[in-house]
């Protein structure tokens, strides 16, 4: 992030030219204004702040070479001059033929470089995704560092207190650009490494994707059964057994069950996906950072991430377009799951479970015992055409003197249950044919996070 030590370099050279009229087109005719405004005034600026450093009571007088001299220099002058910030016509055109124009903030008027300061810092930690938490110490180095203001927006902006100055900030400086060249060239060979090491990482990767998409399944399939089966069409098919009734009756009764139960077919499909994606992703963002700590790097924003152990991933604390694909990729699971398995027990008005899949051929059977009761006074023919609306009776004679129920031998307890397990096996198959499109884009999400994981780092991630 640039913090706008160039600003404030140029600051003093207006001052200068202030103080000197007519300086400024004689340096520029001379071709001696780039070299004053880099060289003296940033030396005068840092001299200016060694010696407020001190004390801001006193002026400071400074000269500048052949270039003349400034006298009566004060802090509250500097403080005036920073907070109404004009860049000078030589700087402007410096930057512009450098290839890196000024942003139009700083052209359009007075600008505050205090505030530029604090909205530098705190712009350059959003983009960074550095959390403030997870900044321990805070080192102070560079000319800069003396300003008495550096400390006092660092303390209020990374709200830590737990930093210092180095006591040679020109030397720290010095030696962290020596040590850069190596610094880079490791980097270099542990990103080349990890570029290798990738295809084994995501393959691990992409198996617990798979396992926790089949988990997810299990469980959607499970509450569908207690809540749906369990709880409301077993409780019908007994009361069928026991009071006999018509097959059309029947069938609407577990319809309207079905059809009612679809909003909350929407909420197990949410509960189970979405937290188990977040945790999916959480699993992969760990799984990330263990990676990178292998490969002696760190991915700073997970360093602390107290939500794994929850099965819960905290956006907020994610690069924006990080956590719009998980988003977008939860969202698009929820929305399929919830169509495959709506459209197996509730479509067609309740008629999708009812005319194919184990219920249905449960139910085939109970109507073939109301074709068997009519064929005996009507014929085989017209049974099939009465069976669904013939009231099928709770017991019979078919011999002098005695009464069965012939429903209690097609309803057993057993069949009853058995038709509960192949439903699991129906729905989980049908879930697990149409899951081949959701696994792969939940796997090509996942590559391009950790990819763009790995195109964000930099030197500042070497452990």
């Amino acid at each position: 992030m640039h913090l706008g030590g160039r600003l404030f370099d140029d600051l003093f050279y207006r001052w200068y030219c202030d103080l000197n009229p007519g300086k400024e087109e004689e340096l520029r005719q001379n071709g001696d204004d780039f070299f004053v405004r880099v060289y003296h005034c940033r030396e005068w600026k840092e001299k200016f702040s060694q010696f407020m450093a001190k004390g801001t009571k006193k002026p400071f007088a400074y000269v500048l070479g052949e270039y003349g001299k400034v006298t009566g220099i004060t802090w509250d002058d500097f403080l005036d001059r920073a907070r109404r910030y004009v860049p000078t016509e030589s700087f402007v055109r410096f930057q512009a033929e450098s290839g890196s124009p000024l942003p139009e903030r700083l052209t359009n008027g007075k600008t505050d470089l205090l505030r530029w300061f604090q909205d530098s810092l705190e712009s350059g930690l959003k983009d960074a995704r550095i959390d403030i938490r997870d900044i321990h110490v805070i080192a102070l180095a560079g000319g800069s560092c003396q300003w008495s203001f550096i400390g006092e927006y660092c303390r209020e902006i990374l709200q830590n207190e737990h930093f210092f100055r180095s006591n040679q900030p020109y030397a720290t400086i010095a030696n962290g650009l020596a040590v850069l060249p190596a610094l880079e060239r490791d980097f270099e060979r542990k990103k080349e490494e990890l570029e290798q090491k990738l295809p084994t990482f995501l393959q691990t990767i992409n198996e617990g994707i798979s396992r926790e998409l089949g988990q997810a399944r299990s469980r959607i399939v499970s509450k569908i059964l207690v809540e749906l089966y369990d709880g409301k069409i077993r409780p019908i098919l007994l009361d069928f057994r026991g009071r006999g009734g018509t097959v059309a009756k029947l069938e609407a009764d577990i319809g309207r069950e079905a059809k009612s139960f679809e909003p909350r077919i929407n909420g197990i499909v949410e509960e189970e996906i979405v937290g188990g994606m977040h945790a999916l992703f959480g699993m992969v963002l760990d799984n990330v950072r263990k990676w990178l700590k292998e490969n002696d790097l760190r991915m700073g924003e997970v360093e602390r991430h107290d939500g794994f152990s929850a099965g819960k991933i905290d956006l907020g604390r994610l690069d924006p377009k990080v956590a719009k694909s998980i988003v977008d990729v939860v969202n698009t699971i929820v929305g399929t799951i919830i169509v495959i398995v709506i459209a197996n027990i509730c479509g067609g008005g309740g008629t999708a479970l009812l005319l194919g899949g184990p219920l249905g051929l449960l139910l085939g059977t109970v109507i073939g015992v109301a074709v068997a009761i009519l064929a005996v006074s009507v014929g085989k023919e017209k049974a099939t055409e009465m069976a669904k609306s013939f009231t099928i009776p709770s017991n019979v004679s078919p011999i002098p003197g005695t009464r069965v129920n012939p429903l209690n031998a097609i309803l057993t307890d057993n069949r009853v249950a058995s038709c509960r397990t192949d439903m699991a096996k129906d729905l989980t198959r049908k879930l697990e044919e149409s899951s081949g499109g959701i696994l792969r884009e939940v796997e090509s999400r996942v590559d391009r996070l950790v990819r763009d994981e790995i195109a964000r780092l930099s030197i500042v991630n070497i452990r």
